[in-house]
């Protein structure tokens, strides 16, 4: 009987080793074939840093305009490339671009110029944007700057602009006259307002619309903080708007009643919501000074 059970116990023992194998190579079967990785999660990183500050650095590292994340480090990416086509110079229309900075590191726009055929005619790159900053520079002076130089007569032709940037952020399109200024963006941005027309700007008055789309009355409170640099100048919170209602205060008007008063001779404001008691929207005027038409200005094109 002893010898039996011996046998038997054996037996069992060989058999489990089979029967496991068999139970895994079941399960393998019942698992879904995975897909190769994606060429960006091997590609191999870039090693350089951006300089920064050695505690609670904010960088990134860049590969193929791309950056990506490191344990510990917070990083920018930056957006697509958006395509401006068929943009003519004259002396009747000043065509500009405004380019804000999304980020909280710094960063350069890259313009791409082409021909009506297609055909590249050469590049243009911005000197660094600062942090949360933003610029204005016509399609005259991108063009002017292009690498290779562009002849007298692409200049004055129809030119098209592939724009992108190493961080995330907004541009827009303008085209000026000596009585309106119209945005030809064809993107809306939302958030905040990347660039208006400050207490010292001339040639046009900025204006911030904001709308209360909620079901009570309510305050909102914005930043103020110079286009050029991105820094804080001060803090305006508005008067009470009704429910379904909306008022409209002009920049200056905004600047002189900031905690602390925004200076008189500040050109641009990059305005950004921080709080609010209601559900209040905001949006972009404009008007130049030989008219009396307020032009919106809220729309961009993330890049």
């Amino acid at each position: 009987m002893r010898m039996m059970a011996t046998v038997a116990l054996i037996a069992a023992a060989m058999t489990l080793p089979v029967l496991a194998a068999e139970d895994e190579a079941a399960k393998d079967a019942e698992l879904p074939e995975l897909e190769a990785p994606a060429a960006e999660l091997v590609a191999p990183m870039a090693t350089t840093l951006p300089a920064g500050p050695t505690t609670g650095a904010t960088t990134g590292a860049t590969t193929g305009g791309t950056t990506r994340a490191i344990p510990g480090i917070t990083v920018e990416r930056a957006g697509p490339s958006v395509f401006f086509p068929g943009i003519v110079n004259n002396s009747a229309t000043t065509q500009v671009f405004r380019f804000a900075s999304g980020a909280r590191v710094a960063g350069t726009v890259t313009a791409q110029l082409y021909d009506a055929a297609g055909a590249s005619l050469g590049t243009w790159t911005s000197a660094s944007i600062p942090a949360g900053a933003a610029i204005e520079v016509t399609a005259t002076q991108i063009a002017a700057g292009s690498t290779p130089a562009l002849t007298t007569a692409q200049q004055a032709a129809a030119i098209s602009y592939s724009l992108s940037a190493t961080v995330r952020g907004s541009v827009q399109q303008l085209s000026k006259t000596a009585s309106v200024i119209v945005n030809q963006t064809g993107c809306f941005g939302g958030g905040g307002l990347s660039y208006v027309e400050g207490p010292g700007f001339t040639g046009a008055t900025g204006a911030v619309r904001l709308t209360n789309g909620g079901s009570s009355a309510g305050t909102i409170t914005l930043s103020l903080r110079n286009a050029a640099t991105g820094a804080e100048l001060g803090k305006y919170t508005s008067a009470s708007v009704p429910a379904k209602g909306f008022v409209t205060v002009t920049a200056s008007a905004m600047a002189a009643a900031a905690v602390p008063v925004v200076p008189a001779s500040t050109v641009a404001l990059s305005i950004v919501p921080t709080a609010a008691t209601a559900r209040i929207s905001v949006a972009h005027l404009a008007t130049v000074t030989a008219s009396t038409t307020a032009t919106n200005l809220s729309a961009a094109c993330g890049i």
